[in-house]
């Protein structure tokens, strides 16, 4: 690449500041070009500027640091000095020529460097005017040599820059000597920093025996940091050990700089007391004001994290963040020193530090320290460390940390999703009270307080929402990873109830891995997530490919989960609103209990027993109903939704009993009436006895816990229970037991059913007066509640309760104030 062939650089605008001197540098050229059109006709009439003196007075005013004054000066469009330059280059003097080119480069190039812009804009110009100079015979100061390489360091052309800085002279090698540091930081601070090119310019450096002391010492320290950086750590010992003791003359701060470095490969090395002594000895070589003794610091806590005394390490971090805040190791300070509060068991101590590092480092200034990731690197290991230790709220602390400090979702790494997915998801099982469900047979969150189970499920929904962000991080880079990541997701939307998002996860899962061991699981979880959103024909389709085994994946891979998929099919044909499947989800349930698929202690066989109960009992089968869920009831003691379980049998019981009851309103030979009528207590008190179990198990639960279904099942088995003592003419009972459901629920419009009940007891006791202010309260309680209220399906008072009433007022109220008595 020559010099008249710039590489082409990337625009990035210039700082702008109102009120702090600074201004938009390139702004220079496009001023100027305006100028020629303007002023082209002020040219022919104008009298020549005095060149001359315009040009010492911008040299001087470069010279004494006002590189704006000047870049206007010599742009001054009363002056007219860069028109005559472009219109009438005859009218003005070869060196006049010359000498502008160079100051306007010189001039950008100073002003520049005073403001710290890096603006590509600016370096092309810094360019294209010296290169204009020297195309009109200029010969470049050793200076002006040395700026124009800098731009070409700017600009990333680094052999540009060495070629030119080789022509100035060793006796002004300090402007040749800057541009060498310049390449070395280059090369060493990029992203894929260039280790081989770097080692080369410093060993050719350090050959030069004219090298000035502190020169060498810089490069001596920088090619032992390339020796170490590509691992050849014995090689940068051994040649520290050798040059330190030729170097007599040297400063003693500046031998500090290489004791450093030293201790650093002992560190390395995992020589720890070699490296300990080494960073002492650098300490008492350097003033304690100098801020280079913040790496040595910085270094001596790594010793401490090394032998495991985070007391001392923190110590050294602390001493670093208190005395050098304005150094390049602040910030790796800020980092030790939470890392250490962490390892000391300090997390609320490590939290704030991490927090002030993260504001230090969103200020967007320019500053030495541990890049973004390595920060977010160590967030999420101590995130990992909390989440193994029982801690989910310390580790989502640190994941949220390192989120911020990532930049946002956008930009974090596949770490930080992964760490925020886990600590959010072991927050969420936390609250729960619930360890990890690998199967698919997730207790779900209805035995959960509401606020809890509002807690939970957020905390499940943004885990799978990290998750699936976490998944796409390794689209067409790591098929593994990816469909490992997007089945948690999944199994996380799930659990968090949003099955519209798990069955597109499940649904992409299935579609992209046909191979995969999952595939199986993958579509028995596809059904449950359509089944829960009341798409019943999507979930049977899901289920009928597992238990066709057309598909060979599927078939390799369906296993137990086709087995498992008898009886949610079964529930999704009854569930469509098709009647003429009904009889082959009958046949899949039977099938199930016949044993074919599972013995009773498969989770199978208990949903096809609770399933065909169901469809009994909706059938109006009540012996066959009772039949089924008297087996679960006995059969699974120990099951989760027992008190459901008992609560369906009781009520079954009762409407056995009911059903008989209605039967003995037909004739009966007298043997088979008392049989019957012996059948119908027993229903009874087996109904009472069942009923008044369930209302123990339900309030055996933390209250708050119940969900919907479970409360009204508890509140139903009081006014049941209070029934069951009724129809079996134990009056005095039942009075108890109506009173008690009333009292629990004196605002509840079921209380109504405990009244009127109360009314129809004091009646069937012949207790008339007792009756009548019974029936006049259940009267008021009525004229209270809303109309609305009693559209309520799941009220315990059906038309038979409503009749009752309204025969039980007739008959209070056509008899005589007293007949009662």
């Amino acid at each position: 690449m020559t010099d008249e062939q710039p590489s082409p650089s990337e625009q990035i605008p210039a700082d702008e500041s109102s009120g702090g001197g600074r201004w938009q540098l390139p702004a220079l050229l496009l001023s100027l070009l305006m100028l020629v059109g303007s002023l082209s006709v002020a040219v022919a009439t104008t009298p020549d500027p005095d060149f001359d003196a315009a040009l010492d007075r911008a040299e001087a005013l470069i010279d004494d640091g006002s590189h704006r004054e000047a870049i206007a000066l010599l742009n001054d469009p009363q002056r007219g000095l860069f028109d005559w330059i472009a219109k009438r280059p005859e009218r003005v003097s070869i060196e006049d020529r010359r000498r502008y080119h160079v100051l306007i480069a010189r001039a950008i190039f100073l002003g520049q460097r005073v403001l710290g812009l890096d603006d590509p804009r600016n370096h092309e110009t810094v360019v294209r005017e010296y290169r204009e100079a020297e195309r009109q015979g200029a010969a470049l100061s050793p200076v002006d040599v040395s700026y124009l390489a800098s731009t070409y360091v700017a600009r990333r052309e680094y052999e540009l820059a060495l070629n030119r800085v080789e022509t100035i002279p060793d006796a002004q090698r300090e402007h040749r000597d800057r541009v060498y540091r310049e390449v070395v930081e280059a090369w060493l601070g990029g992203v894929s920093p260039d280790l081989d090119r770097t080692g080369v310019l410093l060993g050719v450096l350090l050959t030069d025996p004219a090298l000035p002391m502190s020169e060498r010492i810089w490069a001596l320290d920088k090619q032992a940091d390339v020796r170490l950086r590509l691992g050849r750590v014995e090689e940068a010992i051994s040649r520290l050990l050798r040059a330190l003791p030729r170097l007599d003359e040297a400063e003693p701060a500046d031998l500090g700089v290489l004791h450093t470095r030293l201790g650093e490969a002992y560190l390395q090395a995992g020589e720890v007391g070699k490296a300990e002594a080494r960073l002492m000895d650098a300490l008492a070589l350097t003033p304690e004001a100098d801020p280079r003794r913040g790496r040595m610091r910085v270094l001596l806590g790594r010793v401490g994290e090394a032998r495991t005394d985070y007391e001392f390490a923190l110590q050294q971090y602390d001493r670093v963040v208190a005395s050098y805040p304005l150094s390049g190791s602040y910030r790796w300070g800020l980092l030790g020193a939470a890392e250490a509060h962490a390892a000391l068991g300090s997390p609320d101590r490590a939290l704030e530090v991490f927090d002030l590092l993260a504001t230090e480092m969103a200020t967007g200034e320019q500053a030495a320290g541990p890049e973004a990731e390595r920060v977010a690197s160590a967030l999420v290991e101590l995130s990992r460390a909390q989440r193994e230790s029982d801690r989910p709220d310390v580790a989502l602390r640190y994941a949220e940390l390192a989120l911020r400090i990532s930049g946002g979702d956008a930009r974090a790494t596949a770490g930080v999703l992964d760490a925020l997915a886990r600590a959010h998801e072991t927050s969420a099982l936390q609250l729960a009270g619930r360890g990890w469900y690998d199967g698919a047979d997730w207790p779900g969150l209805s035995g959960l307080e509401p606020a809890t189970r509002a807690q939970v499920r957020r905390h499940l929904s943004t885990a799978a929402r990290y998750q699936r962000l976490h998944a796409d991080r390794f689209v067409l880079q790591d098929n593994e990873a990816y469909a490992d990541s997007l089945w948690r997701a999944g199994v996380l939307f799930d659990r968090a109830g949003d099955q519209s998002r798990a069955v597109l996860a499940f649904n992409e899962y299935a579609e992209g891995q046909p191979l995969s061991d999952r595939l199986g699981e993958g579509r028995f979880r596809l059904g449950r997530s359509y089944q829960a959103m009341g798409e019943f024909d999507l979930a049977a389709a899901q289920y009928r490919m597992l238990l066709d085994g057309q598909d060979a994946g599927i078939a390799r891979t369906a296993g137990i989960y086709a087995t498992q998929s008898y009886v949610p099919l079964a529930q999704c044909l009854l569930s469509d609103r098709d009647p003429e499947n009904d009889a082959e989800a009958e046949d899949l349930l039977l099938a199930t209990l016949s044993g074919r698929y599972g013995g009773t202690g498969t989770p199978q066989y208990r949903e096809a027993l609770l399933e065909l109960g169901s469809l009994r009992y909706e059938q109006g089968q009540f012996a066959r109903a009772a039949e089924r869920f008297g087996e679960a009831a006995q059969r699974y003691e120990d099951d989760p939704e027992r008190a459901s379980v008992v609560y369906r049998l009781g009520d079954t019981l009762r409407l056995l009993a009911q059903e008989v009851e209605a039967r003995l309103e037909e004739e009966w030979p007298a043997s088979e009436r008392r049989a019957m009528e012996a059948a119908r207590d027993q229903h009874l008190r087996d109904a009472m006895a069942r009923l008044s179990e369930a209302s123990e198990l339900f309030e055996a639960e933390p209250q708050a816990g119940l969900g919907v279904a479970e409360r009204l099942k508890l509140r139903n088995a009081h006014f049941y229970i209070a029934d069951c003592a009724y129809d079996l003419g134990d009056y005095e009972a039942a009075l108890k037991l109506y009173d008690r459901a009333r009292q629990r629920y004196p605002r509840d419009a079921a209380s109504l059913v405990a009244m009127v009940q109360i009314v129809n007891t004091h009646m069937a006791m012949g207790d008339l007066r007792r009756a009548r202010t019974a029936n006049e309260r259940a009267r008021r309680f009525f004229a209270s509640v809303p109309d609305s209220a009693w559209d309520d399906p799941t009220l315990p008072m059906d038309r038979e309760a409503w009749e009752r009433w309204l025969d039980a007022s007739a008959a209070l109220y056509s008899v005589a104030d007293g007949g009662g008595e």
